[in-house]
């Protein structure tokens, strides 16, 4: 009897869990792997025609991700509150919004199955506003943020690549939906084969979202600024990894390297 209070006592109230590297990188990489489904997802709505069923390989390859990502945090927090680590505490501090999102996500992503099978696939705009769509970018802004929640509550002054990845898929995370009016995908303020009303329209347009995208990227950037030093290269990784993952959706693969060189001035 002795040796089992012994054993309570020993395991009980075990505090905050230090993040291991391995631990942060295995999340940065499946945060990845959602954020490119995601991706992938959006750019098959627009060059596939006829995408009319929730069941596709692109949507297979972002809830796996997704699957992934809860599999991996709950298996972590149910271990750590076995061995006495309270449940606000069974995972790094900054991970557990992320299991929050993660389980969000899932039930988002029923509700999102729900719609289209009621009121059929969306396209162009209403498919980046619908509720259940925005509801899967409020967790998967949740999710993707952990590794830099994370390493903003470390005593470190300069920010770890995990939290810098981590900053870029949040951007990457608020321009896919806003993808509509963004100018590595629809570079509208280049327009010049239409008429005058609509050129002026389109280029109006176009310097809005050049505005928005701006604003968003220097939003991240001043955040990380007013915790961090950066590693040399990370607005570079930055702007060029949300910068080729929008370049993809309407393959202007030639936009890219600016982005790119956008990050190096």
């Amino acid at each position: 009897m002795r040796v089992r209070e012994l054993t309570r006592e020993l395991f009980r109230d075990q505090g905050p869990i230090p993040p291991t590297r391995r631990f942060e990188w295995t999340v940065v990489v499946l945060c990845t792997w959602l954020m490119a489904g995601a991706y992938l997802d959006a750019w098959a709505h627009r060059h596939l025609a006829r995408l009319e069923t929730f069941f596709t390989p692109w949507h297979a390859i972002l809830y796996s991700g997704i699957f992934a990502i809860l599999i991996f945090l709950g298996t972590r927090a149910l271990r750590n509150q076995a061995r006495g680590h309270r449940l606000d505490q069974a995972l790094p501090a900054g991970y557990n919004l992320s299991l929050i999102g993660a389980a969000l996500f899932g039930v988002a992503g029923v509700i999102d199955m729900i719609w289209h099978l009621r009121f059929g696939i969306e396209v162009n705009l209403a498919a980046l506003i619908s509720p259940p769509h925005l509801l899967l970018m409020l967790a998967g802004t949740l999710i993707v943020a952990g590794p830099l929640r994370a390493a903003w509550r470390r005593p470190v002054s300069k920010a770890p690549w995990t939290a810098v990845i981590s900053a870029s898929l949040l951007l990457s995370m608020l321009t896919f939906f806003n993808q509509f009016d963004e100018p590595l995908v629809n570079p509208y303020a280049a327009t010049a084969s239409a008429t005058p009303a609509t050129i002026a329209d389109l280029q109006q347009l176009g310097i809005l979202g050049i505005m928005v995208q701006t604003a968003l990227l220097t939003g991240i950037i001043l955040y990380l600024l007013s915790r961090f030093a950066l590693p040399f290269g990370s607005i570079t990784l930055l702007v060029g990894l949300n910068g080729a993952l929008l370049g993809s959706l309407e393959q202007n693969f030639d936009l890219i390297p600016v982005a790119i060189i956008g990050g190096l001035l």
